[in-house]
């Protein structure tokens, strides 16, 4: 019985994930589509690869307000 909440958690988190990532891809197009012609600054793009590795390393992100995301994003 353990094994099966377990088993349900896990993909509960990897559902939680996938929302994540898409939300995310989302974002950076975006912030990617405004920055067309610009230059991206190196703080920003530094942020997109940090983001990239923990996202390909399967860090999941802990439960934030949405206000907090929104800033999140903005600030990128």
């Amino acid at each position: 019985m353990a094994t099966a909440t377990l088993e349900k958690e896990i993909n509960i988190l990897k559902q939680r994930q996938a929302r994540l990532e898409r939300m995310v891809h989302t974002a950076l197009n975006h912030r990617l589509r405004e920055a067309v012609g610009e230059e991206l600054r190196p703080e920003y793009l530094r942020r997109l690869r940090r983001i990239v590795r923990n996202m390909k390393a399967g860090k999941g992100a802990t439960t934030v307000p949405r206000k907090g995301l929104q800033r999140f994003f903005r600030d990128l």
